[in-house]
């Protein structure tokens, strides 16, 4: 936590931020690591602390495997539209939806139609105590066979 906020990290990453607009974009099509954008748009130590532990904290992943273009859409989106991170956030103009996101869109709306349609003809059960109030049966019935070998909390 102390590199982290030390003011030399600060200062490394102000002047990141600074000089990103000017970084040239990536080839187009280009899907890279989270940490090699961020690498790339501004520098290693802000993609090694602040951006690793922040992928980390979201989805317990390494930087170093994830996808830049499926983890950060719109930030990709960003660099792609704009040429620059910080263009990007800034602009009045949010880049329109692409094809596959407009498909998805509609995808998603006609399901929930369907699924609202399935919903409102179906039951809703519960337990009183909660789903695990049905495994806590299934462990007391399974024990009280002689033929089985319950095994709990095994690695």
């Amino acid at each position: 936590i102390r590199q982290t906020l030390s003011t030399k990290f600060l200062l490394k990453s102000l002047s990141a931020v600074v000089r990103e607009p000017f970084v040239r974009p990536a080839l187009p099509d280009l899907d890279e690591s989270v940490h090699g954008f961020f690498t790339r748009r501004f520098n290693e130590q802000l993609a090694d602390i602040l951006i690793s532990a922040l992928v980390h904290g979201i989805y317990a992943g390494d930087v170093k495997k994830l996808s830049m273009r499926s983890t950060f859409t719109s930030i990709y989106n960003m660099e792609k539209s704009y040429g620059s991170v910080i263009k990007g956030a800034f602009s009045r103009n949010p880049s329109p939806p692409s094809d596959e996101d407009r498909t998805l869109v509609e995808t998603i709306n006609r399901d929930n139609e369907n699924l609202m349609k399935i919903i409102n003809k179906s039951s809703l059960y519960s337990f009183k105590d909660g789903i695990g109030q049905l495994t806590n049966a299934l462990v007391k019935d399974l024990r009280d066979k002689p033929n089985v070998e319950l095994k709990v909390d095994s690695r």
